[in-house]
């Protein structure tokens, strides 16, 4: 049997500030009627900007003052082991125009208290604990660091992830 195709085009957005491709789609837009959007962050360089969907349908892009910049951050879930279960997530921080671009709270929140674990670890399609199918505060923060762009099928990975996490390598005791 011969397969069929089936082709599906995507809009996206080209970044004002380095002019590559966003990675932002823009085709949900007219289908939700959204007047304005943003901000976004481009997925290449990280550049924050917020768009206006115009009358004709064109749409006018702003800079904003925020850069996302990429991390890897270590989380930890506590547990009645010999040692905690850790795990490295694909994370970002954004740094804003200011004196003080790194806020140590905004992620420890975002994943202590702020979030589910279904909002940023997208194969769980739902998490539940106690009863309670959105679960805050499972998941501690442990720390992050600006992302190495390491890529975790990569040589070496393992090894270049314990020199950033050596908690990562803690073996138990009591074996």
């Amino acid at each position: 049997m011969k397969a069929e195709l089936i082709i599906v085009t995507k809009t996206y957005l080209t970044c004002p500030a380095c002019k590559g491709n966003s990675g932002a789609t823009i085709d949900h837009l007219a289908e939700y009627k959204m007047k304005s959007f943003g901000s976004w962050y481009c997925d290449l360089c990280g550049k924050s900007f917020k768009g206006d969907v115009q009358p004709d349908g064109s749409i006018e892009l702003t800079a904003t003052p925020s850069t996302k910049i990429n991390t890897l951050d270590l989380v930890m879930i506590p547990a009645n082991l010999p040692h905690p279960f850790y795990m490295l997530l694909k994370g970002m921080r954004f740094k804003y125009d200011g004196p003080d671009d790194r806020n140590p709270h905004d992620r420890s929140y975002f994943y202590d208290e702020g979030s589910c674990p279904t909002n940023w670890i997208p194969t769980i399609q739902q998490a539940i604990y106690d009863g309670d199918n959105d679960p805050h505060g499972l998941i501690q923060f442990v720390r992050g660091v600006d992302h190495p762009g390491m890529d975790r099928y990569a040589e070496g990975f393992t090894e270049a992830a314990a020199k950033l996490f050596p908690e990562l390598l803690q073996q138990s005791d009591q074996q």
